[in-house]
C-alpha cells in the first residue's frame, strides 16, 4: 500500500456547496389587486386575437407574451401551475426591462431587469385566461394558480412591432427570419408558411435555414413592407437585416508566451506525498498502479 499511488479526476466534483433553498415572500400583488390590473389587459388581448388573419396562425395557435413581475423571477415562482392549467406551451424567453406597478422593485426610480416569457395557444385557450382571472377570487390564497397569477405584471399578444427590427429596407434586401419552432411539434404549419410567405412576397431561401435552440433561422429576401406582412404570422419571434460579413485584418497571433511559477518557501506539510494534476478530461475513476 505504501507505494501505491492514484490519479484523481474531476475533484472539482470532490466537495460542493450545498444548495439552498429559501422560501419565498408574498407575491407583489393580492389577488383583487391583479384582477382589476389584468382585465383590461386580457380583454385586449382577446381583441387583439380576433384581428390576426387565419392564415397567419401557425396550426391555429397564437403567440402572447407573458411579463413576469421583478419579484416573480424565482424558480419557485415560475408560473407552471397557471400554464398548465390554462394548456399554455412555453416558447421561449428573454430579458427585458419593467417599471412594475407593485412589489419591491416598484420604488425604484429605474426601470428592472425582468423575464418575458413566450406562450403559445389557440386563441380559444387564451381566451380562457379572462374567465380564469375572473374567478380567481375563489381560488384560496396559497393555491399554486393564484400564486402564479400575482406574480404576473403583463400580458399581450405578441405584435408585428415587436417582430419587425430596425435597418430593413424599403426595397428587396436580404433579411434574417427567426422562428419559434420545435422539430417535433411544429412540422405542420411548415408548409402552409411558406404559402404565406409567398403570398405577402417573401422570397424564402430553403437551402439558408437551420434549427437550434427551439428557434429556426431562415434567410429570405424582402421589403420593409413585405416583412410587415409576414410578421403577422404568429410563430414568427423576429425579422431582422441579415448579417452581413466584417472585414477582418490579420490577426496577430501570440506565439508564445513566458511565465515564471512562483513556487511557496515554505516545506510541504508531508514530504511523502507527491500530487500531479491532470486538467485534461480524464476518466473519473480510480487508477492504481505500481511505483
Amino acid at each position: 500500500m505504501a507505494n501505491e499511488r492514484y490519479l484523481l479526476a474531476y475533484t472539482q466534483t470532490l466537495e460542493r456547496a450545498p444548495y439552498v433553498s429559501h422560501p419565498g415572500g408574498e407575491p407583489p400583488y393580492t389577488l383583487a389587486e391583479q384582477r382589476k390590473r389584468l382585465e383590461p389587459q386580457l380583454q385586449a388581448l382577446a381583441a387583439d386575437i380576433a384581428h390576426v388573419p387565419a392564415a397567419a396562425m401557425a396550426s391555429g395557435q397564437v403567440v402572447a407574451v407573458v411579463r413576469l413581475n421583478p419579484q416573480a423571477l424565482s424558480r419557485s415562482a415560475f408560473p407552471q401551475a397557471l400554464f398548465k392549467h390554462a394548456d399554455l406551451r412555453l416558447l421561449g424567453s428573454r430579458s427585458a426591462q419593467v417599471k412594475p406597478q407593485g412589489g419591491r422593485a416598484a420604488t425604484k426610480n429605474k426601470p428592472t431587469l425582468t423575464t418575458d416569457l413566450f406562450v403559445a395557444a389557440s386563441a380559444e385557450k387564451l381566451n380562457r385566461m379572462l374567465p380564469l382571472l375572473m374567478a380567481s377570487e375563489r381560488l384560496a390564497p396559497k393555491d399554486p394558480i393564484a400564486s402564479d397569477f400575482r406574480g404576473l405584471e403583463e400580458i399581450h399578444l405578441m405584435s408585428v412591432a415587436d417582430r419587425v427590427k430596425p435597418g430593413i429596407r424599403e426595397k428587396p434586401d436580404d433579411v434574417e427570419l427567426v422562428l419559434h419552432y420545435d422539430a417535433q411539434l411544429d412540422v405542420d404549419w411548415y408548409g402552409p408558411f411558406t404559402k404565406f410567405a409567398k403570398h405577402v412576397g417573401v422570397e424564402l431561401d430553403p437551402g439558408l435555414e437551420f434549427a437550434s435552440g427551439g428557434l429556426l433561422f431562415m434567410a429570405a429576401t424582402a421589403t420593409r413592407a413585405a416583412a410587415r406582412e409576414l410578421a403577422q404570422y404568429t410563430f414568427v419571434r423576429a425579422i431582422r437585416p441579415l448579417p452581413e460579413p466584417r472585414p477582418l485584418e490579420q490577426p496577430k497571433v501570440l506565439r508564445s508566451a513566458k511565465s515564471k511559477a512562483v513556487l511557496p518557501s515554505e516545506p510541504p506539510v508531508d514530504p511523502g506525498v507527491s500530487i500531479a494534476v491532470f486538467d485534461g478530461g480524464i476518466v473519473s475513476r480510480r487508477v492504481v498502479y505500481e511505483s
